[in-house]
């Protein structure tokens, strides 16, 4: 029974780390979507503040793959949406194997999203 509540155990700290890792990729992808909807912010800006807020939560981000759309500048005039996608590679963060008997625990790569409007007077 030992080897069952130990399995049980990590199992409930491998939860835990995903949810936690969810929970900070949300505030990660809210931040950039904010910083990106203040307007006049460059890609470079926008991914330095989530780079920021990512290492700020715990998250390494060399792990993080970001889409900010609309990708050109130009095209975030206030009145419209700007969409910060961030999909984190959760590998680093596994301490069981996956799948364990034919059930993953964790997915490879978690995705969140934050959708802001570019703030400013609509022309």
């Amino acid at each position: 029974i030992a080897p069952f509540l130990i399995l049980i155990s990590l199992m409930l700290v491998q939860f835990a780390l995903f949810a936690n890792a969810n929970i900070s990729l949300s505030q990660i992808a809210r931040e950039g979507a904010r910083t990106a909807a203040v307007g006049g912010r460059t890609n470079s800006q926008i991914q330095s503040i989530i780079n920021t807020t990512a290492t700020n939560t715990g998250i390494n981000p060399s792990h993080i793959t970001t889409t900010i759309t609309p990708s050109n500048q130009s095209d975030r005039v206030p009145g419209t949406t700007v969409t910060v996608r961030i999909a984190y590679n959760m590998n680093n963060r596994r301490i069981l194997p996956s799948p364990i008997f034919g059930v993953t625990i964790v997915p490879n790569t978690v995705t969140r999203t934050a959708y802001m409007m570019v703030e400013g007077p609509v022309t």
